[in-house]
Parts: structure tokens; sequence; C-alpha cells
């Protein structure tokens, strides 16, 4: 069985780099991004199982990244999106929420994030 493949894309160095500790320490195999161009070029190449980021990436509206999703320009049918966020808006009416299955409010501890992983792709290490 391959380890699912997980994109992480958000501005936030810091963001990054903990998601990615917590969900490599599961089994997944993970990819980061720190812009929206950047993601876009790892997801036509890599087909992740999932996306976790932080859209929009800049400001208020849709960037390049979050129309591409909608676009369906960057994923196969199977892959999921979630966005996490530390915008202050009700999830419902985030304006990424168009291109996500499930919205994730900062601050946000790795566990839930790999509690939802699981629970949206499955876990690596299980048959």
């Amino acid at each position: 069985m391959d380890r699912p493949v997980i994109l992480i894309v958000d501005l936030d160095w810091d963001s990054r780099v903990i998601f990615r500790a917590a969900l490599e320490w599961r089994g997944y195999s993970v990819l980061d991004a720190g812009e929206p161009l950047q993601a876009i070029e790892l997801a036509r190449k890599h087909a992740p199982d999932l996306i976790i980021g932080d859209f929009p990436m800049h400001g208020v509206g849709k960037d390049p990244l979050t129309e591409a999703i909608l676009r369906d320009e960057v994923q196969p049918a199977r892959t999921r999106v979630v966005t996490v966020t530390a915008r202050p808006s009700e999830p419902d009416r985030y304006p990424g929420r168009e291109a996500a299955d499930l919205v994730l409010m900062k601050p946000l501890e790795p566990r839930r994030i790999l509690l939802e992983v699981e629970r949206l792709v499955g876990h690596p290490l299980r048959a």
C-alpha cells in the first residue's frame, strides 16, 4: 500500500513545520509549499491525496491556488481539501470554504489535524 500524500500550503513557516512533523510521524508522505504557485506545481506533479492550506493565501478573495482547485486543475477527483485559517470569520462564510471539504480554525493542535487527515484519507500504517 502506498502512503497517502499530503500537501501542506501555508505562508506561515511554523505551521508548515509543525503539521509536517506530526503527519510524517504518523507515516504520511508530506510535501509543503509557502506560496500558491509552488503549491500548484507540487499538486500537479504529485497528485496529493489531501491538500491542507490557508486559503486564500493572500488577503481577501481567491488566490491562484484556490482558483486552480475550484477549476480541478491541480487535483484528481479523489483529492480532499482542508482549509486551516486564523482569520476571524465564521467557518461557513470563510472565503476559501468553496474549495474545501473542511474548514478548521487556528490555533489548532496537531492532534486535531491528524484526526481529520485520518478521517479523510485513512491511516497510512493500516492495511
